[in-house]
């Protein structure tokens, strides 16, 4: 009997260790990304995860985007666990899903740790974990969301009628497949992943009610990454309809003064306008 209570114990505390190592593991493929426009002198911070490759990160589409001439985006990576100094990498947009309002960046990190599992099976009162940078924080944080009992699977039916206004006159889909959580989806969270307790992704951060203040939040299904993947949209087609009405709609990026950023980010902004270097596919 002792015996048996010692081996129980053993596989306990091995299935607790090697969760929590999971748990490690998903931390390191999420990423700070930031959007930068010279011509307003502002920046919007977000999150975004590695996808199948280290080269690829998955993002919302809204936080890439912007009614700027001079605009990029870049990935942030602290240097020796220091979350106020580190390094700006140059991302471009290589494929984006307006539908879903995804997109994907391509990216030179060699070191980054790509995610590569999805899921869609979902349940009433699902507990599930959202990981990124909420508020514009120097470090990464989890929140718990739940899956909550909604007859919808769309967002109009979910949100004020005088946002839904707002992008009907747009000719906005405000359609959108989402996922519905119970929870804060807190702004710097748009394209975070969500993950079930599996560490699978099921769902992609997206926005909130009240910036998130009330418990009214959503995602995009993780089944949309796959379509991402196989898009062949033009990037030319992320018009300035696009734009005005995803920020109405989502607005759930942190905006911030460029000057604030830091030194690592102004030599590297600083770079890539000398040398001529936008990723924003309409520039």
């Amino acid at each position: 009997m002792y015996f048996k209570i010692i081996q129980l114990l053993f596989l306990l505390l091995f299935y607790i260790t090697a969760y929590s190592q999971d748990w490690s593991d998903l931390n390191k493929s999420v990423v700070k990304v930031v959007y930068s426009c010279q011509d307003i002198g502002k920046a919007k911070s977000g999150t975004g995860f590695v996808w199948k490759k280290n080269n690829q990160i998955i993002t919302s589409l809204h936080l890439v985007t912007g009614n700027c001439t001079n605009g990029n985006i870049y990935i942030f990576i602290p240097k020796n666990d220091s979350y106020t100094e580190g390094d700006f990498y140059s991302a471009k947009i290589i494929k984006i899903l307006k539908s879903a309002d995804l997109a994907m960046l391509q990216v030179n990190i060699p070191e980054l740790i790509p995610l590569s599992l999805i899921s869609s099976n979902l349940f009433v009162k699902q507990k599930v974990d959202v990981i990124g940078y909420p508020l514009g924080a120097p470090s990464k944080r989890s929140i718990e969301l739940i899956i909550p009992f909604n007859e919808s699977k769309t967002l109009r039916p979910n949100i004020p009628s005088s946002i839904v206004s707002e992008l009907n006159k747009m000719n906005f889909n405000s359609n959108l497949e989402v996922v519905h959580f119970q929870g804060s989806l807190l702004p710097g969270l748009s394209g975070a992943p969500i993950f079930n307790n599996q560490g699978q992704v099921i769902a992609v951060g997206n926005g909130g009610l009240n910036r998130g203040q009330v418990d009214i939040s959503w995602g995009i299904p993780s089944s949309k990454i796959i379509d991402l993947e196989n898009s062949t949209e033009d990037l030319s087609s992320i018009d300035n309809i696009f734009k005005i009405s995803s920020e109405i709609a989502f607005s759930f990026e942190i905006s911030m003064d460029i000057n604030n950023l830091g030194d690592d980010f102004l030599k590297q902004e600083k770079k890539n306008i000398t040398e001529g270097y936008v990723s924003n596919p309409r520039s």
